[in-house]
């Protein structure tokens, strides 16, 4: 009787059968995967140093990036920032997803918030008595709020008595309202689109 055992095919190799390895990613991939991950917008110069792979420098990375642009053309896009990039939805489906997110939950944005944001954005740099001469009333609450969101930041003391903090807003303000730079603001006066962003972004 034969000693001979035979094998499941399925154990068997053979040449041209082996399965196919898997692809290294692209740097598009590589980028997009930066992007996606990250929770603030991205420059192409600290992408190549998170990268770390030879010849790739900023100059490859900023042409990934604008592939990835011209690819997303849905509800989702690549955003610019001040020079640095985000994934994030569209403004035109936007509210439709910060309504499903926060239902019920949302919560509107202060009036006094939104007033010390506007002056700030468009009289920036701006002091706290800056804003408090256009408002007539004591900002110190507003402007705590929004520098504990990041909406705007110290940039510096003004060259008067008491040296008093100057603010501007931040890249997180330009990712919050959706626009690339401060010269996409609103004409001053047209503020609901402004509020309407905020209170969406506003969270419980």
């Amino acid at each position: 009787m034969s000693a001979h055992h035979h094998q499941p095919d399925s154990l068997l190799s053979a040449e041209g059968n082996s399965p196919a390895e898997p692809q290294a990613p692209s740097l598009e991939d590589l980028v997009e995967a930066v992007l996606f991950a990250s929770d603030e917008p991205v420059t192409p110069a600290r992408i190549s140093r998170i990268l770390a792979m030879d010849g790739i420098g900023e100059g490859r990375v900023m042409g990934a990036i604008e592939h990835l642009r011209q690819r997303y053309t849905g509800g989702v896009a690549v955003h610019e920032a001040d020079g640095a990039y985000y994934i994030s939805t569209t403004r035109a489906v936007g509210r439709i997803v910060s309504k499903t997110l926060l239902g019920s939950r949302r919560s509107r944005t202060s009036k006094a918030v939104l007033e010390t944001l506007a002056i700030i954005a468009y009289n920036q740099p701006a002091t706290k008595s800056d804003v408090e001469i256009i408002r007539g009333v004591d900002s110190s609450s507003p402007v705590k709020r929004l520098l504990d969101r990041d909406l705007i930041t110290v940039v510096g003391r003004k060259a008067s008595a008491g040296k008093p903090f100057l603010y501007a807003t931040t890249r997180k303000f330009l990712q919050t309202f959706g626009i690339a730079n401060l010269s996409e603001l609103p004409i001053p006066g047209e503020s609901s689109e402004l509020e309407n962003t905020l209170e969406e972004d506003e969270d419980t």
